[in-house]
This record gives C-alpha cells, sequence and structure tokens, in this order.
C-alpha cells in the first residue's frame, strides 16, 4: 500500500492513515523495521509515532514489539494505545550501555507493524564523541522479571540446518510455537546423526533454570521427545514431549548449573527448538560461580559413570572386538537407551570368535550395579549367555539370560558386594 521503510524516517509525524506518511511492513509472520545510522552512537532516547486514527485497528498494534539497538534488546514498546498525535519516548529504561549502536530495529511476530516516524536522538555534546564499545556476547541478555535471559540474541550454531531453520531463532526473543518453516521462529535440523543446538553464554554464569519450547504441533513436539540438555559437558536434564503450550522449564543439581555453553542434543531425530532460556536472577548475575566436571548422568541416588556422548565429549571411552557396518563401540555409552537398530544408537560386532564391548571409567569406583539395554527390534536372544567383567579379571555376572521382553533392561545387581574397578567389559 505504498506504505515504505523510508516512510519510517521522512520528517513526518502525522500519525493519520490517510495522510500517507507512515511504513507498513507487508503482513508476514516476523515483520520488522530498521533505521542504520552513518555511525555509531550514544544514544540519548528514541521516539517512536504510531497509527492515531485507529486504521485497521492499528492503534497500539506496536505494543509488544521489540525495539532493538543493535543486537541489544532496549526495551518492549508498551504504552501506544492511546489515539493522540504525539511520539511515545523510549530510553530502555534508564539503562545506558543499552543505548550504544548504529542501527535501531523494530520488530513484532505474528502481527503486522505500522510506523509513522522513528526519532533516534542524541545529545549535541555526544555527536562527535567517541561512544562506548557495545559487546553483546557479554551483556546480561533480555531482562524478565527478577531473572536475566542471558540466552538472548547470543551466539549460537547447530549440526545442520533444514529450510532455512537455523539456530539462531531459538534465542531471538519470540517464544511462538508454530511451525513457520524459514518465516517461522523455530529452529530445525536435518536429522542425521547426533543432532545438536548450541549457544554460547559469552562466560560463564550461575544458572538459576532453563525454560524451553519445542513446536506444539503432534509431530513437532515428539521431536525433542528424550533429548539431552547438557550444560557444557555435563548433562543435566532430558526433554520430555512438548505437546502443551509454554516452556518446559529444566533445573538439575545445583552444582551442575554453572556454566558457558547449553547444548540440547538427539541422536537419530530432528531438533526444533522455537526459544530456549537460560535465566539468572539479577542478584546473582555478576557472581563468577564455580564449574565441575561430573563424571556421568546423575539418575536417582546414583551416578552413570559410563556415560559418554560424542556431542560433548571428543574422546571415546568406549571399545569393542569388531564394528559391523559402522554400529561402534560409543553408541553403547551415549545416554540413549533406545534399542531399534535403526535409530542409530546400539552397537554391533561381527559374530565370529570372542566379541566383546568395553568401557573404559574415569577412575576406580565402588560398583553398585551395572544395567545392559539390549536390541528391541529383534535378536532379544543374543546377549544369552554372556558375561560381565569388570577390572582386568572379576567376574561379576556369567551366562546371563535373555530378557523376558526384549525393552526389558538386564541388571547386574553389585550392591551386597565390594566390586571395585575401572572398566567394564561385556563378552
Amino acid at each position: 500500500q505504498g506504505g515504505v521503510a523510508g516512510r519510517g524516517i521522512d520528517g513526518n509525524t502525522v500519525t493519520k492513515y490517510q495522510a500517507q506518511g507512515c511504513a507498513f511492513p507487508l503482513d508476514n509472520n516476523n515483520n520488522w523495521w530498521q533505521v542504520t545510522l552513518d555511525k555509531v552512537y550514544n544514544i540519548d532516547h528514541i521516539v517512536i509515532y504510531g497509527l492515531s486514527d485507529n486504521w485497521n485497528n492499528d492503534v497500539g498494534i506496536l505494543n509488544g514489539a521489540y525495539l532493538m539497538i543493535g543486537d541489544q534488546l532496549c526495551e518492549v514498546i508498551e504504552g501506544m494505545k492511546e489515539e493522540r498525535d504525539q511520539g511515545h519516548t523510549f530510553n530502555c529504561k534508564g539503562d545506558e550501555s543499552k543505548r550504544v549502536g548504529k542501527v535501531v530495529r523494530i520488530e513484532k511476530w505474528w502481527s503486522r507493524i505500522v510506523i509513522c516516524e522513528v526519532e533516534v536522538m542524541v545529545r549535541k555534546d555526544q555527536l562527535e564523541a567517541e561512544p562506548p564499545t557495545s559487546d553483546t556476547t557479554l551483556s546480561n541478555g533480555q531482562e524478565m522479571g527478577e531473572f536475566y535471559n542471558v540466552a538472548f540474541k547470543k551466539s549460537t550454531s547447530q549440526s545442520s540446518t533444514r529450510v532455512s531453520a537455523d539456530a539462531s531463532k531459538a534465542v531471538d526473543g519470540w517464544a511462538i510455537q508454530v511451525w513457520a518453516g524459514a518465516g517461522g521462529s523455530c529452529t530445525l535440523t536435518n536429522d542425521r546423526f547426533y543432532d545438536n543446538w548450541k549457544v554460547d553464554l559469552g562466560r560463564d554464569f550461575k544458572i538459576d533454570h532453563i525454560r524451553v519450547w519445542g513446536q506444539n504441533s503432534k509431530s513437532g513436539s515428539a521431536y525433542m521427545a528424550g533429548a539431552m540438555l547438557w550444560i557444557d559437558g555435563n548433562l543435566c536434564s532430558r526433554l520430555s514431549d512438548m505437546t502443551t503450550n509454554g516452556p518446559e522449564e529444566v533445573r538439575c543439581a545445583e552444582e551442575l548449573m554453572a556454566g558457558r555453553v547449553i547444548t540440547i542434543s538427539q541422536t537419530s531425530q530432528f531438533v526444533s527448538l522455537c526459544e530456549v532460556q537460560v535465566m539468572v536472577k539479577k542478584t546473582e548475575i555478576d557472581v563468577v560461580p564455580e564449574t565441575v566436571v561430573w563424571p556421568g548422568e546423575t539418575v536417582g541416588d546414583f551416578t552413570n559413570v559410563a556415560l559418554n556422548n560424542r556431542v560433548v565429549h571428543e574422546e571415546g571411552t568406549a571399545t569393542q572386538s569388531t564394528t559391523f557396518q559402522g554400529y561402534d563401540a560409543r553408541r553403547g555409552n551415549d545416554g540413549d537407551q533406545r534399542g531399534a537398530m535403526n535409530l542409530k544408537s546400539v552397537t554391533h560386532t561381527q559374530c565370529w570368535g570372542l566379541q566383546f564391548w568395553k568401557v573404559e571409567l574415569e577412575r576406580v569406583y565402588k560398583i553398585d550395579h551395572i544395567t545392559l539395554y539390549g536390541r528391541t527390534d529383534c535378536c532379544k536372544e543374543r546377549i544369552q549367555g554372556a558375561r560381565v567383567i569388570v577390572g582386568k579379571s572379576q567376574i561379576v555376572a556369567k551366562d546371563i539370560p535373555a530378557p523376558t521382553e526384549a525393552a526389558d533392561p538386564i541388571e547386574v545387581d553389585l550392591s551386597g558386594e565390594e566390586v571395585y574397578g575401572k572398566s567394564v567389559r561385556v563378552e
């Protein structure tokens, strides 16, 4: 309708639709308008003029939009419901650190935006001044009540990208769970092998909780069922099937809630995330936490010290006698207990001579019990007659029977014995 972007900076502050002085981006999923200044400025405040004559019910259409300066969220636009011909002033709620930049952007998902004029105001004595450097990799992120979302607009990556649904969409600030392809606000990988998504927070934070939104469609939400959430190299939690609206809130043991890199991984499934928020209390935003390297996954009162997933661990700890069609030893302690071969988390040796699978632990442990998960799509009897050896020669189980049902795990209970070792071998 002729509402080109330039109308937002043409000096015309008339806020009537019929005056044809307003910018109208097309009604897409993600609408935005931005202006690029001639250099980086230390901005004092920004004045925004929206519609005042309620054309097409668009008075207040900017409410809820994000006002960005560079990659920093200045503030969420509010208070533009009044039908008046004057601008609304925003100063990032007085935070000078957020008012440094060269690009001013207004964006809003699932709603058109109408901008009649934007004035970016710099004090005269600051026009030639050298502004401070704005480093968003070290910013506190998005203010949300008593917390900062420190993942907001941070550096992201993923193992692969499908239909342009890139990794940054999960930290764009919009928790919209409807899949809309390249024009939407959700990520999507290609379902290859050990798919994963990562965000680098820029430094270590003491984390209170993490909020994760997946697609809310029946098929899309299932992508994330069983996905593993890691803080640095420590497994914090496994995600559920996100079939309902709203986030899944993740907390794990307090000693694990500190780190810099958040990773969400799947063994053989798409990774699709609509938003990830890493929440840090404002009172703890400057805390430099102690981080730990946890030896495995916490399961109730126990820790699975055999865990080693190639997404976060470069070096494998498992070996086997031979390998059949690429089903290597690392699949036996990757944390994925699913037993169908097509899900790519099952080991497989050849069938001649003495065959074994073995995992080396970080150090000598007193072992309480060992749990084996076999194939579930066929061949449950192949484990029958196997034995389990701890350390160099301590046989703790022999002539293992086949499970009653293929999905039944086989547990070797050692709780009443004094069994110590640095390796476990099944042969």
